[in-house]
């Protein structure tokens, strides 16, 4: 069957302001009809369906008439937008799945999922015609799906911070809609609605719901999904609650990092290389990520609860790296004023009236780098203090470590030592299982302390003993 869904597609012009109307019967020979008929003038169909709605006009074509989204109003409700899905056809299947999704839009109302109002559910009988039909009517969310949303490059790289909130907001539901027994099985962006005020996501496409007792029983084995997003055991026809976290974890891959799921390579044990392409993201939602895409459902969190736990300390690391960040910021503003305060000070030192002249009048050697009075005071005080470059040049380095996360060769720093003679540094390091420092953990060392520290001499990067 046809999955239609996209909610969110701009206002049709003003009800009031349109001169017709449509007839849904698919074997009308003319279904543009002046917006006052009741009766279909071409095919007699009624165009008041269910005695409140009409069709304003397609909302989405598709190739599939026997499926079918359109705009329309709600005459009972001020003309309300109303979006009306309609299904027309034999196939047991298709209706199977369509009373499915409409029954728990109506049984089951909580946030996160379209809403079906009283009466939003009726069948059509159309003139001279036995195939049966039926209508679904859904709230008009202002907004667009995320497929949609994926396709503005504008919007990308989608940030952590956004990323963790839309994933807290979709596990949430996921939560809700397991505790009732149901697992969606076709979670992928193009079902997943960005309402525009207040910005919410919004799960949709509920005709793939399924009961886990039914499953379970193997009453409903149809392979349910979509390629990329679907879980391995789901396309065994074997779906489980779980399976839902996996094609959670594929499509926040894909808004992570701009690019389909199946255009990564994977290794043997089904493990996708997507990192590199999602630098922004922390190893510790990175974690979350590929937890939640393990090959095997039984590694995968058990439930939505496990989740919710991982994503709370997932926000406490953004939050931490937060206040670093502005920690850095402050240090380099305070450094900035104490560097000026002293090239000051010492411009005034030097245009004193009352300096003692040079002999022979011949200009006072300029120091070395290795001998710069700067390397004695530190940034953030401007105190004197003879190790005052190697306090610093340690402290640029940890922060580094704190904000970098992501830099797996720099985390496997264990120990850090520095000492300083004049303006030459002695950096001790220490790693992980004492491994050996190879050549570029060296450089990228000392390009991080050279960056900051414009004045320093010999860098050495020393193995600690």
């Amino acid at each position: 069957m046809a999955s239609l869904n996209s909610f969110g597609d701009p206002e049709p012009q003003n009800f009031n302001d349109k001169e017709y109307c449509l007839c849904i019967n698919p074997n009308c020979p003319s279904p543009k009809r002046n917006k006052d008929e009741n009766r279909c003038q071409a095919c007699g169909a009624a165009l008041l369906l269910n005695e409140k709605y009409r069709v304003i006009d397609v909302l989405k074509e598709s190739k599939n008439k026997a499926c079918q989204l359109y705009n329309a109003v709600d005459i009972t409700n001020s003309n309300k937008s109303q979006v009306l899905k309609f299904l027309y056809t034999h196939n047991p299947e298709a209706l199977t799945r369509f009373n499915r999704g409409a029954d728990f839009l109506i049984n089951h109302r909580f946030a996160g999922l379209p809403k079906v109002h009283k009466g939003g559910y009726f069948h059509i009988d159309f003139p001279k015609n036995l195939t049966p039909a039926y209508a679904l009517v859904m709230e008009k969310i202002d907004g667009k799906n995320l497929q949609e949303w994926l396709a503005n490059k504008t919007n990308l790289p989608l940030s952590p911070q956004k990323a963790i909130q839309w994933l807290e907001q979709l596990v949430t539901i996921l939560s809700k809609l397991h505790q009732q027994q149901f697992y969606h099985q076709d979670i992928k962006p193009s079902n997943i609605m960005l309402r525009n005020q207040p910005e919410e996501l919004i799960l949709i496409d509920l005709d793939s719901v399924t009961a886990i007792a039914q499953a379970a029983e193997g009453k409903d084995l149809t392979i349910i999904g979509t390629s990329g997003y679907q879980a391995p055991e789901q396309v065994d026809g074997n779906a489980v609650p779980q399976s839902d976290f996996y094609a959670l974890g594929r499509t926040f891959v894909h808004l992570l990092t701009g690019t389909h799921p199946n255009n990564f390579s994977r290794d043997d044990l089904g493990v996708l290389y997507w990192r590199n392409s999602a630098k922004q993201v922390s190893k510790i939602f990175a974690d979350l990520i590929d937890k939640l895409m393990e090959w095997d459902y039984q590694k995968r969190p058990q439930n939505t609860a496990e989740i919710l736990r991982i994503i709370e300390e997932v926000k406490q690391d953004l939050e931490r790296q937060k206040q670093v960040k502005q920690w850095l910021s402050f240090k380099k503003a305070v450094g900035i004023i104490v560097i000026l305060s002293v090239a000051v000070l010492g411009y005034i030192a030097i245009k004193s009236p009352n300096r003692p002249p040079t002999p022979g009048n011949v200009p006072s050697p300029v120091a070395t780098s290795t001998a710069n009075p700067k390397c004695k005071i530190r940034k953030e005080t401007g105190t004197a203090d003879n190790s005052a470059l190697a306090w610093d040049a340690r402290q640029i380095l940890q922060d580094y470590k704190v904000v970098n996360t992501q830099d797996l060769e720099f985390q496997q720093i264990q120990d850090l030592k520095v000492t300083q003679f004049n303006c030459d540094l002695n950096i001790y390091i220490r790693l992980v299982n004492n491994n050996v420092i190879n050549p570029s953990l060296r450089n990228k060392i000392t390009e991080i302390v050279k960056k900051n520290f414009d004045y320093v001499g010999t860098i050495r990067v020393i193995p600690a003993q």
